[in-house]
């Protein structure tokens, strides 16, 4: 792989120095270097990284903050800390923050972000904003705030949600209270995710109390009122939706909520949800022990990719919300904190960010990798393994599928998806015999050719599942 140097940017007073350079390992990014980090500070469930298309970042620097545009050099654009990014349906990038209260700036080019829009109440005791954002642009909020004057001085903590439209505040509204009396239980953490595919007033909200139960709630009036859907033991939730579709005979299209979280042992454990009010099942998806994770947006029905630590070494994964978790990269065995993109939903990389110890500073780094594992025609095969082969890929007129799974017992079944997750195609093979291949001439099974671009492919076989991404092309 050829290597890029651009050198050392301008120096940033004493605490902060700006490197742009790509490694020749995987395209790795080097973007900020700073001298000091509290690991303390860092909410897993603030998005430090987002596609709007393009890669935007947030970095912080002593109470600075820098956006960093398609992994060009971060330009300090406001002051303040714990900053959270969102993105809506047309690219529009917010800002949320803390400095003397919430504030939400929203940029307007790539030099230029709206003056601070305080939407915390004056006074108010506000930390760790996370925003979303609907399809209509509104953008909504939620951020701890907190009471310190308990019995001696300790601090209980509680839950806000504020929906923003334009400049104008359009509803705010307590969604767990502080009151040392009836919520004596502090919020230690939250998540919050909208749906940017289709107009939806639906809002998911999660959090966990200091007493290790989590809580997922949602909203289907855009805010005005919540239903709590479940509450259950747990840790470090985060929240993600993807629009899934189904079978007609069980429902057109769902929302398709997920969460992600770790129970008292440390191992990582997957909620998933097939609608509103409709709980699918808790699967199991990894052994701790595991210090954080951080949730992509779901590809509805088949999973979402995400990224955790486990003694100390960063991992991207993909899962596919049936307790089926795939190890598909090493990130960082160094990463003290990370964050990964979460919106515009991008059907082919994952990009993620995280900070690295170097002597007496800290680097932040960015890399992307597959979400899904491109098919190939031939694949590494392990003895008595389950595999898919495909091609040609990309292909024009036609793919030829080859399935590799021991054993005569079952039949393949191939299911060929959009990246909506819309069932396009399926393909049954009659006769296995330990290898069997089947020819795909590109159409759906209502006869119409697929247009050029990427398609997700699954491939069951009695109880294993597998993805594979192929791509069909003019050329």
């Amino acid at each position: 792989m050829v290597r890029y140097e651009t050198g050392s940017m301008i120096k940033w007073f004493l605490t902060a120095l700006f490197i742009f350079s790509f490694s020749a390992a995987d395209c790795q990014v080097k973007l900020y270097t700073v001298n000091s980090l509290n690991t303390d500070d860092w909410n897993y469930n603030q998005r430090k990284i987002i596609r709007c298309p393009e890669t935007g970042i947030i970095a912080e620097s002593s109470n600075e903050l820098y956006y960093s545009e398609d992994l060009l050099a971060p330009v300090k654009i406001k002051e303040g800390k714990h900053a959270s990014l969102a993105v809506d349906y047309n690219g529009t990038v917010h800002l949320v923050y803390e400095d003397e209260g919430i504030q939400l700036s929203t940029r307007i080019n790539k030099s230029t972000w709206t003056p601070a829009n305080l939407i915390s109440e004056e006074g108010e005791t506000a930390s760790f904003p996370v925003a979303d954002c609907d399809k209509q642009g509104n953008v909504h909020i939620i951020y701890g705030i907190s009471d310190s004057s308990g019995v001696e001085g300790t601090c209980v903590s509680g839950l806000k949600y504020v929906q923003v439209s334009g400049n104008e505040i359009e509803l705010s509204s307590v969604i767990y209270p502080v009151d040392t009396i009836d919520h004596p239980i502090a919020v230690v953490h939250y998540d919050i995710a909208t749906h940017l595919a289709y107009t939806t007033e639906t809002i998911y909200i999660t959090f966990q109390l200091s007493n290790d139960s989590i809580y997922f709630l949602h909203s289907v009036d855009s805010g005005v009122s919540w239903q709590n859907c479940q509450a259950f033991p747990g840790l470090s939730p985060s929240l993600s939706i993807g629009l899934g579709y189904y079978h007609p005979d069980i429902i057109e299209y769902a929302e398709f909520p997920s969460i992600l979280y770790e129970d008292q042992e440390g191992n990582l454990l997957n909620n998933l949800y097939w609608a509103i009010d409709y709980f699918g099942a808790t699967f199991k998806i990894l052994d701790g022990p595991v210090e954080y994770a951080c949730i992509d947006d779901v590809i509805g029905p088949f999973g979402y990719s995400f990224i955790f630590s486990r003694n100390g070494v960063l991992y991207h994964a993909f899962n596919n919300g049936f307790g089926e978790c795939i190890i598909l990269d090493t990130v960082s065995e160094n990463a003290l904190v990370a964050s990964i993109a979460y919106k515009q939903f991008n059907p082919d990389k994952v990009d993620i960010i995280w900070y690295e110890k170097n002597g007496a500073v800290y680097n932040l780094y960015y890399n992307y990798y597959e979400k899904i594992p491109t098919a190939v025609e031939d694949p590494e095969l392990d003895p008595g393994g389950f595999h898919l082969a495909a091609s040609p890929n990309p292909f024009n007129a036609g793919i030829t599928f080859a399935v590799t799974a021991q054993g005569s017992g079952e039949k393949p079944v191939i299911r060929v998806y959009g990246t909506n997750g819309k069932l396009l195609k399926t393909l049954s093979i009659r006769n296995h015999l330990n290898r069997s291949e089947i020819y795909w001439d590109g159409t759906m099974d209502n006869g119409n050719p697929v247009t050029d671009g990427i398609y997700i492919v699954n491939v069951e076989y009695g109880s294993k599942s597998l993805l594979r991404k192929i791509i069909r092309t003019e050329r």
